[in-house]
């Protein structure tokens, strides 16, 4: 009996130092599973981060530590400016952009006959000013300028009549 009481002992200390390895396995493989899956996390959380960092690039919206620094003090500088009263120029026009415009009712151009009347009266002194500026070059200093010529001006002159010609 003590034998048999000596080998129930022993198979229930093996039984349960094979149920204590087998939770300690089982832990280790979950732990290991959670870390894997923190990882697989994190990689995904970096590509995103660069794929958008990336986007940012192409479009031109990324600064470097340095751009953002400069245009911190741009930012300084120009409250520093509206608030001694200067007016900047380019910020003046910004703020009319932002307020509606008024609305003119009687400037619209009318249709038909009135308008085409309009664009020829428009259109005719643009070509009544084109003849009168060549004009004023035509003067009569050509015999001089023409005694002060070379033998290769004069020919040139000549193969230029002639296409003028046909």
């Amino acid at each position: 009996a003590l034998m048999e009481e000596k080998k129930r002992l022993e198979e229930e200390a093996k039984r349960k130092q094979e149920e204590e390895l087998r939770r300690i396995e089982e832990e280790e493989r979950r732990a290991e599973e959670e870390e894997r899956k923190k990882e697989e996390e994190r990689t995904r959380k970096k590509e995103k981060e660069k794929a958008k960092r990336d986007l940012a690039k192409k479009e031109g919206r990324l600064l470097t530590k340095k751009q953002k620094e400069e245009k911190q003090m741009a930012e300084i500088r120009r409250q520093a400016l509206i608030a001694s009263g200067v007016q900047i120029e380019g910020l003046q026009q910004q703020g009319t952009a932002g307020a509606p415009k008024k609305v003119v009712y009687g400037n619209r151009k009318k249709k038909g006959p009135a308008a085409k009347d309009s664009t020829s009266k428009e259109a005719s002194p643009a070509p009544e000013s084109r003849p009168r500026t060549p004009e004023p070059p035509k003067a009569e200093p050509t015999k001089p300028v023409e005694e002060e010529r070379d033998e290769w001006d004069v020919s040139s002159e000549d193969e230029e009549a002639k296409p003028a010609a046909k």
